[in-house]
């Protein structure tokens, strides 16, 4: 099962900011490095009902040589296993169209988005759920209009679905 975390990342990545553009447009948008914030509204099925949080970008730092853009929680409604404060940190690799991201417990990176996925790839890094007999892999891959700008958005065949 997902921890909070990478439910939370895993959201970001399917429903809150699909960030590369389809065939309406050719350029790549950049993942944010400052002023970002999300917010979201999550019931749980098991545990408690309801809850509220936000997760932003806050701050840089520095880990072997690389900068990072801290991630935080500053707001929870309830404490429903979504800890308040530091939860890591992410890197943009533009070149190769990839963010990683650095847990507050580990000692290296991994992948966390690869916006260059196409139907069939298995997810890969954080997000990725890796059974024997089942992987996620991308089933669809639309468009969605965000601010008047068409972006790519990917829908991913998931072995334990999350409820939005």
């Amino acid at each position: 099962m997902l921890n909070p975390m990478k439910k939370l990342l895993l959201l970001v990545f399917i429903v809150s900011t699909p960030l590369f553009s389809n065939a309406q447009s050719s350029n790549y948008h950049a993942f944010p490095d400052s002023n970002a914030v999300w917010n979201f509204k999550y019931q749980q099925m098991w545990g408690c009902d309801i809850f509220e949080y936000s997760i932003e970008l806050l701050g840089d730092t520095l880990i072997n040589n690389l900068i990072y853009h801290k991630l935080i929680i500053p707001y929870v409604s309830e404490n429903c296993n979504v800890k308040k404060g530091y939860q890591g940190a992410i890197r943009q690799d533009t070149t190769q169209k990839k963010v990683y991201f650095f847990a507050p417990d580990s000692s290296s990176e991994q992948l966390l988005y690869d916006f260059t996925m196409e139907v069939g790839d298995n997810l890969k890094g954080y997000l990725a759920i890796d059974f024997t007999t089942y992987r996620d892999t991308v089933a669809k891959i639309d468009s969605v209009l965000v601010n008047g700008i068409y972006r790519k958005r990917w829908y991913l065949n998931h072995c334990c679905p999350i409820k939005i």
